[in-house]
């Protein structure tokens, strides 16, 4: 897997091409690289990392994950909640 590939979602844990830091824990949740960028509204689970940005910086919501049930919650676009907000638009 070279640079600005993601990981091929087929790929079995005990494979040698397996990221080994995905190994460390069970779950990682991050932040910052909105999933709005790949054409997805809700959090995205790709391996056992959580992206939770939804872009609520541009035009998107703010979402949370409950970590146990991995229930999602969502507000309403920002833009709608603050009109008078540019953010980074």
């Amino acid at each position: 897997m070279g640079n600005g590939t993601i990981l091929d979602k087929k790929l079995e844990k005990n494979n040698d091409f397996y990221p080994k830091r995905l190994l460390l824990f069970d779950e990682i949740f991050i932040g910052h690289t909105p999933v709005t960028r790949i054409g997805k509204e809700k959090p995205v689970n790709i391996a056992n990392v959580w992206n939770v940005d939804t872009g609520a910086a541009f035009k998107g919501k703010i979402s949370a994950v409950e970590i146990s049930t991995k229930e999602i919650w969502q507000s309403d676009p920002v833009y709608k909640l603050y009109p008078d907000e540019n953010g980074r638009n």
